[in-house]
């Protein structure tokens, strides 16, 4: 395998489970970047704001507290992750119920798990 096949592979990887998504004639939620340009498939992506965790790692340096050996979290709260831009399949009721959610999710008033329960 060629080094930039490796290359586009690794960047892509993010990528997959929507185009697999709209290979099986279903919706999906894109990750890392607003994958909204693939389509209307995508009903909105979770967007990675890696500029604040950057920042905040600088910071920690700066001021001498980082600290090692452990995981840093970025969320809604501390505007690590944010919504992309939602498909025009999405209702604009099911839009407006999720502004207050995420609302609610940033003020800590709803706890969003770190893990995945089993199914039931």
């Amino acid at each position: 395998m060629s080094r930039s096949t490796t290359a586009r592979r690794s960047c892509s990887t993010s990528r997959g489970p929507a185009v697999s998504a709209h290979s099986r004639r279903r919706s999906g939620i894109g990750v890392d970047i607003d994958q909204s340009y693939l389509g209307r498939f995508i009903l909105t992506s979770v967007v990675k704001n890696l500029n604040v965790a950057v920042y905040d790692l600088a910071k920690r340096l700066v001021h001498r507290r980082l600290r090692t050996g452990g995981d840093l979290t970025f969320d809604l709260r501390n505007h690590g992750v944010k919504l992309g831009r939602f498909s025009p399949t999405v209702p604009l009721a099911l839009r407006r119920e999720l502004i207050p959610l995420a609302r609610q999710i940033k003020q800590g008033k709803i706890a969003v798990p770190s893990t995945l329960s089993p199914p039931h």
